[in-house]
């Protein structure tokens, strides 16, 4: 099981185009918020929105989503949320899903520079996306940012 502090696995799944892509490569934008999911969650379905306004906001090359679905799903899984970061296919039998040790989806991972695990999240979780977000808002100088509407009652938590 991975935890807090380990240093993250490397893999190579295909992104939404269908050609190969390695994992550390993306790691020169990090701090990187890693999300696996899958497109018929009702959790990920609720979670999806909140990262996208986020990430045109404080930048999509701080995100990387990976679906447990095919490339042609994920791509429609894209379209419909309406996020502007990458995502790839992580398919049966969900090697890096395994390698990450999933238990439930969706599950967010913050990747540091070194390639450490900062943070893990099962299911929606408002403060982690906050804690997120503020520290990406401050990386890039953006005084007042708030990743969730305050006049929009959010669930601090919604299980996966």
């Amino acid at each position: 099981m991975i935890k807090t502090g380990d240093v993250a696995p490397d893999f190579k799944l295909k992104n939404e185009k269908g050609v190969d892509q390695n994992f550390y490569s993306k790691l020169s934008s990090a701090p990187i918020l890693l999300v696996f999911y899958k497109n018929n969650c009702p959790t990920c379905q609720y979670t999806f929105p909140h990262l996208a306004k986020v990430s045109r906001t404080l930048g999509p090359e701080h995100f990387l989503a990976v679906g447990q679905d095919s490339v042609a799903d994920v791509v429609t899984f894209k379209a419909k949320y309406g996020f502007d970061f990458e995502v790839w296919s992580d398919v049966h039998p969900f090697p890096v899903s395994v390698l990450y040790g999933l238990d439930f989806v969706p599950t967010l991972f913050v990747i540091e520079k070194d390639k450490r695990i900062s943070l893990i999240a099962e299911g929606f979780d408002k403060k982690a996306i906050e804690d997120f977000s503020n520290r990406l808002a401050a990386i890039k100088n953006i005084l007042s940012f708030q990743a969730f509407d305050p006049s929009i009652q959010v669930p601090l938590l919604k299980p996966g």
